[in-house]
């Protein structure tokens, strides 16, 4: 019979942030308009390794997918879900906020950004670079 060794991982605090990506109420909240159930199955591990990573001193780093009234600055998205020329993840709308459970505290740094890519047209990589 086989036998599975747990392995600790080593970190680097100093070369370490834990990103959390699009845990947004539309994208969690049941009956959301873009609502992915996994997401919200995973909320308690990613609550337990958020205040770990806090604890620890890594940065928690988030990102937040905003689509815009008035300019389709996602045309493919759009595209395939016609709803979304109107409704979903808009600036200052409930659903675009990251749920409560996962709130960033202040001084957190939130990327918002318009693609499903984080690095695309983003300070992503100036943030984590730095």
């Amino acid at each position: 019979m086989a036998t599975i060794e747990q392995k600790r991982w080593s970190l680097n605090v100093d070369k370490t942030a834990l990103l959390v990506v699009d845990m947004q109420r539309d994208f969690v909240e049941k009956g959301a308009i873009m609502e992915v159930p996994m997401a919200r199955a995973r909320v308690p591990a990613m609550q337990s390794l958020v205040k770990q990573s806090r604890a620890s001193g890594i940065p928690v780093i988030f990102t937040r997918h905003l689509l815009l009234d008035g300019h389709n600055i996602s045309p493919l998205e759009v595209t395939y879900q016609p709803w979304l020329r109107t409704a979903g993840m808009r600036e200052g709308r409930p659903g675009s906020d990251i749920i409560p459970d996962l709130a960033p505290e202040p001084g957190e740094i939130v990327i918002e950004k318009h693609r499903y890519d984080g690095f695309y047209n983003t300070r992503l990589e100036t943030v984590l670079r730095n």
